[in-house]
């Protein structure tokens, strides 16, 4: 049986070297996408560094609308709910807010 010990070195270092470029990719993809998140509300929700706030926008009826029916807008107010919640041994704050059309 005559062997080519240099293909097959050759076939090992092109394996080599496609898992360190692969590796680096996705060390690279990963760097980017932490660095996309920095200052933004996302990062700060899955690491728990602040509590989780989520708003509602407001939901009105037309004024056109509001004079063919015979209703009227009476005000908008914000409703803020905070709650502690448990998942995972973890304790967090939610914070929703809803805006109330009456």
């Amino acid at each position: 049986m005559n062997r080519n010990p240099n293909a097959e070195n050759a076939a090992e270092n092109s394996n080599a070297s496609d898992a360190v470029t692969r590796r680096r990719a996705l060390a690279a993809g990963g760097a980017v996408g932490l660095a996309s998140l920095a200052g933004c509300t996302a990062l700060d929700v899955a690491t728990g560094d602040g509590p989780a706030e989520f708003a509602a926008g407001t939901a009105t009826v037309a004024d056109a609308t509001l004079s063919e029916s015979g209703y009227e807008l009476n005000e908008v107010s914000d409703e803020t709910i905070s709650r502690e919640v448990e998942a995972a041994g973890q304790t967090r704050e939610v914070r929703v807010t809803n805006t109330v059309a009456e």
